[in-house]
């Protein structure tokens, strides 16, 4: 009934959390516990993979695998797998070195288990971070989305104009208005912004198309985000922040004869190829000097040779890197 179905909710929450226990034994055994065997999950398995069988064959495909990477940029498994094989050759120094890094910062004299990835990681970041102060630091949202309009600038010659909204125009009075306008003043597309968090209101930063961009219709967007009014902003928010702006931009810029197949509406690999690019510069130098208007070097506003996004990475990504692997 509904009260066991909560208790088994409430204890897979109790699981999940004691993963990132600060106590290895804790951490491993919850991880056995979450990942221990399950019948029921086995037979769903199952029953997944045959009616996935049954999908590909009645669509004329020799599996699942070939079918789901027919409407892809890699169009084969065989491409899917050597590229898996060429990451996972590349990555094997870093995760040398980032296992070395947890072996030492590892509480129990045991070796490094999956279970402690993930934790040590992030301890790993943040005490690199505690180095460059100007990561913990929070930004104003007017200078994030200065920083974005010189970005849209410099790469796509268009820029963002904040313009007036009409009585009933938006659902909320915080909501703001932008045109993307290319330099000789033509709107390419519109993009809603709701910035801030309030009762009720989705608290993901995600991106909504509300009309697709074609070559008779002018495509509208909203960036949905959750901050709080009045305060700055996180660094790691305004990470999430200029990955959402790549998919507006995929979706603003964009132009297709049929709307159901305009902007992100595509191959899921390549819809993430925009905000993977925006979300892997904003770390980038001249980008922070952008974003926190630095004018001087000082100790303060020193920044690191590496971005803050491949900052022991490599072990957690060769972790889906095997569960890609598997799905194949």
């Amino acid at each position: 009934g509904i009260n066991a179905e909560y208790g088994k909710q409430w204890y897979q929450r109790r699981v999940r959390a004691a993963l990132n226990s600060r106590y290895d034994d804790v951490r491993e055994a919850s991880w056995k516990l979450y990942h221990r065997f399950d019948k029921s999950r086995e037979e769903n398995l199952c029953e997944l993979l045959n009616k996935r069988q049954k999908l590909a064959s009645l669509s004329g495909f020799e599996n699942h695998c070939k079918r789901e990477l027919s409407g892809s940029i890699a169009k084969s498994p065989v491409v899917v797998q050597d590229f898996l094989n060429e990451l996972n050759y590349q990555l094997q120094d870093n995760v040398k070195k980032e296992i070395d890094v947890f072996g030492k910062s590892k509480r129990s004299r045991e070796s490094v288990g999956i279970w402690d990835v993930s934790y040590y990681a992030v301890e790993s970041r943040c005490k690199f971070l505690q180095a460059y102060p100007i990561f913990q630091s929070k930004l104003n949202l007017t200078i994030v989305v200065e920083a974005l309009n010189r970005l849209s600038q410099e790469m796509f010659n268009v820029e963002l104009v904040n313009e007036p909204i009409k009585t009933d125009e938006v659902w909320h009075p915080d909501a703001l208005k932008y045109s993307v306008r290319t330099q000789c003043g033509q709107t390419l597309g519109i993009i809603y912004c709701d910035f801030y968090k309030r009762p009720g209101k989705d608290e993901h930063i995600c991106m909504h198309t509300i009309q697709c961009g074609t070559f008779t219709q002018m495509p509208i967007v909203v960036l949905v985000c959750n901050f709080d009014k009045g305060s700055d902003i996180q660094t790691s928010d305004v990470n999430l922040l200029f990955h959402e702006y790549g998919h507006a931009l995929h979706a603003v810029l964009g132009r297709t004869r049929y709307q159901h197949v305009s902007g992100t509406r595509c191959p899921t690999d390549f819809a993430e190829i925009p905000s993977i690019l925006l979300d892997s510069i904003v770390n980038q130098s001249s980008i922070m000097e952008a974003l926190f208007n630095i004018r001087e070097p000082s100790k303060n506003h020193c920044l690191p040779s590496v971005s803050i996004s491949d900052c022991y990475n490599s072990t957690e990504t060769q972790v889906q890197l095997y569960y890609a692997m598997l799905d194949q």
